[in-house]
């Protein structure tokens, strides 16, 4: 993710989150094929708010190498990952 694509993301997100009582987000990241740490940053923040408003966010389909710096960052302790959509979308309640 560019850092002029992850300032639209995030605007587009907090749009999304502020416009619902309790937000329900799945993020695949299927077309995403590296993540700099201002794109963790940028997670971080939007499950915080997610958080706050009684939601859910799930993440899914991460290439082997993207999944591997949430695991080395202990991310993967801190969102709920999922392998497939299916799965994502199940565990939403």
């Amino acid at each position: 993710m560019e850092s002029g694509n992850l300032k639209e993301i995030r605007e587009d997100l907090l749009v999304l989150i502020e416009a619902s009582d309790r937000p329900m987000l799945l993020i695949s990241f299927e077309l995403v094929e590296e993540l700099s740490s201002s794109g963790l940053s940028m997670l971080i923040t939007i499950n915080k708010f997610i958080e706050q408003k009684g939601g859910q966010l799930r993440l899914t389909t991460f290439h082997p190498h993207v999944y591997e710096l949430f695991t080395i960052t202990n991310l993967d302790k801190v969102f709920r990952i999922y392998q497939d959509v299916a799965d994502a979308k199940a565990s939403l309640a």
